[in-house]
């Protein structure tokens, strides 16, 4: 047969990777299952970091653990609206990937990429002065200032998460969610032990 388009494999060479075809409605099942399942243990995973760090904040009063919740949950929208336009990389990627072009695979997560540096400077520009618009809600003073000390934080972490998305879609799009999952799990308690020793300053 012809090589796919991006395959530059010759006839003799071995067949390049390609995504399974379901062959049935159970198989489909559970070829889906097998790209779905992980992606929820991952979903659980990042949910267990919030969760996590709402626990250890919680711990240092009231105030604290207001800033951080509304200032974490602000910057994680302005996150998720980078996220929503990077994940278009798994879409192309999954349709390079049954197609066996390695080359469209690759020139997806290099777009990808740069995307999210491109997004990067409006997000961290808004982050920084998004205090200044809840200061126009009647938020308690004291819970804006520690907020925009964690703000003025958080933008650090808007470049290699938006970068994290083209990868963990790239991934996706090629059905090897597990490497996701493991990487998420194994951050989990990382997350926690690097919690105490940040927020207790141990």
């Amino acid at each position: 047969t012809d090589n796919p388009p991006g395959d530059r494999t010759t006839g003799d060479e071995p067949t390049i990777e390609r995504a399974q075809a379901a062959t049935s409605l159970g198989h489909e099942c559970r070829l889906q299952g097998m790209l779905a399942m992980p992606l929820v243990a991952t979903s659980l995973a990042e949910l267990g970091m919030w969760y996590t760090d709402a626990m250890v904040v919680g711990r240092l009063g009231n105030v604290e653990l207001a800033a951080v919740s509304l200032s974490g949950l602000l910057v994680w929208e302005i996150i998720l609206a980078g996220v929503a336009v990077i994940s278009m990389v798994g879409v192309i990627v999954g349709k390079a990937f049954g197609q066996g072009d390695r080359v469209a695979s690759r020139r997806a997560l290099q777009q990808g990429l740069w995307v999210a540096v491109t997004l990067t400077p409006p997000a961290m520009l808004v982050t920084w002065f998004l205090v200044d618009a809840l200061a126009y809600t009647n938020q308690d003073p004291e819970v804006l200032v520690l907020g925009e000390e964690y703000l003025h934080a958080m933008v650090w972490a808007i470049p290699p998460m938006l970068c994290y998305a083209a990868l963990q879609h790239f991934l996706t799009g090629l059905s090897r969610p597990f490497v996701i999952t493991g990487t998420v799990w194994l951050a989990l308690p990382i997350n926690l032990a690097l919690n105490y020793v940040l927020v207790f300053g141990a």
